[in-house]
């Protein structure tokens, strides 16, 4: 990332999160003698030291894009995340009666 952009919101809380769980992508991702991913990669290099008003445009508008899938996603809308993590919220009570040959 460059060092002029600045991040605002979800994409922020994305990238801190990525830097913190996988700082061996987040390193590689920094690199800028890595393999050229794609044209928009290739593009945005170009960019980068030329027209860094033009790079926070660009981080700006690929934030609110983000911002956007993020709340419509499914994940965002109907993913239940449990309180524990023991498992027996999802368990049926039938699978208790086995032991009386009821299934």
């Amino acid at each position: 990332m460059h060092p002029e952009i600045s991040l605002h919101g979800k994409a922020e809380d994305l990238v801190t999160t990525v830097q913190t769980k996988n700082p061996a992508l987040w390193k590689r991702a920094q690199n800028q003698n890595r393999d050229v991913h794609d044209a928009w990669d290739a593009r945005t290099r170009m960019q980068a030291d030329e027209h860094p008003e033009a790079m926070q445009a660009e981080m700006d508008s690929l934030s609110a894009r983000y911002e956007i899938l993020d709340t419509t996603s499914l994940l965002s809308r109907y993913a239940f995340i449990p309180g524990t993590s023991d498992g027996l919220e999802f368990t049926s009570p039938r699978i208790f009666c086995m032991e009386d040959g009821y299934i």
